[in-house]
């Protein structure tokens, strides 16, 4: 027996007659306002002229939806067009318009039209859009928005160090939020990136909160920010485990004979700071040691060794990741959405 249609809440949607809804003073909005739509979304007094089709073949709610309110039968049109009320957010709704109608792009393509759309991809919409995604069942703009949050979040060191951080993209990145969006939606996939991104906030960003494009200061739920902090400091022990970092570093000069002394106890320090204190991106910045005074007496080699050592330890600290939220047998591959469905929910 095939499951009955889903119903639509008389929260969501509501026919528009004119004794409850001044048409005319109906704004349109002026990206999705299409001469050739059949359909107007009505947010408040914000229209979407649309096409009816495209929505009911991303949404069976939206598509019974718009059954129960065909023109006519007391349901008055606008030039024409079928008006269907919704309680959402006109931000949420274009936001949800643009992210489906541009489906066709690629990401890069899609990111690429941040100047005329900044303000849509903002990190603090998407949550909105996800639950736009559990209210309305696209399950194409669930695909769309992980789609971006694991381009924001990568699972892959090449990837993170490949990612262009232009200030269109990033301007409004809040990786708090990241946290907060793997929580509530379990995307076990993107969180170890969003918890070591949040964990190189500055500690009053992350108690006083975010101010994020919209002017809005975000202040993380306690289980966000506990968290991070828990991320932090596990990820100092593991540093911390390695006494001097020799764990990583080896102290002595491969020469037999000469002046160098090898990495000396200062650039000891100077290494253990740069791993622990969360002030840098070990990830993508390079340690200068070319530069740095503390190697001024250390020769080539050691330089060289020096500059090695530290890519295959950023290497190792990434692999470590997933173990500083998910435990010790926890791995990249194992968090990702087709593994994790298949085993226990993600720990708050």
């Amino acid at each position: 027996m095939q499951d009955p249609p889903p119903q639509p809440d008389s929260r969501t949607a509501s026919t528009t007659p004119s004794d409850t809804v001044d048409l005319s003073n109906i704004i349109k909005n002026e990206q999705f306002w299409f001469e050739d739509g059949d359909i107007v979304l009505l947010c408040d007094s914000i229209g979407f002229r649309v096409s009816r089709h495209m929505l009911e073949s991303l949404s069976p709610v939206l598509k019974n939806i718009f059954a129960n309110n065909e023109l006519g039968a007391g349901n008055e049109g606008f030039e024409g067009c079928t008006v269907v009320r919704l309680d959402d957010d006109a931000g949420d709704v274009q936001q949800f318009l643009f992210l489906t109608y541009f489906n066709q792009f690629s990401l890069e393509e899609r990111f690429s039209r941040i100047d005329s759309v900044r303000s849509m991809l903002r990190m603090e919409t998407m949550q909105s859009m996800l639950r736009l995604e559990r209210k309305y069942k696209v399950e194409q703009l669930n695909t769309i928005i992980l789609d971006h949050l694991k381009y924001m979040f990568p699972s892959t060191l090449a990837a993170y160090r490949a990612q262009k951080r232009s200030p269109d993209m990033f301007e409004s990145f809040n990786p708090m939020l990241g946290v907060d969006i793997a929580l509530e939606f379990d995307i076990p996939a993107i969180l170890p990136m969003a918890l070591y991104m949040s964990a190189l906030l500055p500690l009053d960003t992350k108690l006083s909160g975010y101010k994020q494009a919209d002017g809005k200061i975000y202040i993380p739920p306690m289980h966000v920010l506990r968290a991070i902090m828990i991320f932090q400091e596990r990820m100092q022990e593991e540093i911390d485990a390695r006494e001097s970092l020799t764990g990583w570093f080896e102290p002595k000069c491969c020469r037999v004979d000469g002046d160098c002394d090898g990495l000396d106890r200062w650039i000891m320090v100077a290494l253990r700071r740069w791993y622990r204190d969360f002030r840098r991106d070990i990830f993508r910045d390079d340690f200068d040691a070319d530069s740095n005074e503390l190697f001024h007496e250390t020769c080539e080699e050691c330089v060289l060794y020096c500059r090695e050592s530290e890519t295959k330890n950023r290497e190792k600290l990434w692999e470590l990741l997933p173990t500083l939220h998910f435990g010790s047998e926890a791995t990249w591959e194992t968090i990702s959405p087709v593994a994790v469905a298949q085993g226990p929910p993600l720990p708050a």
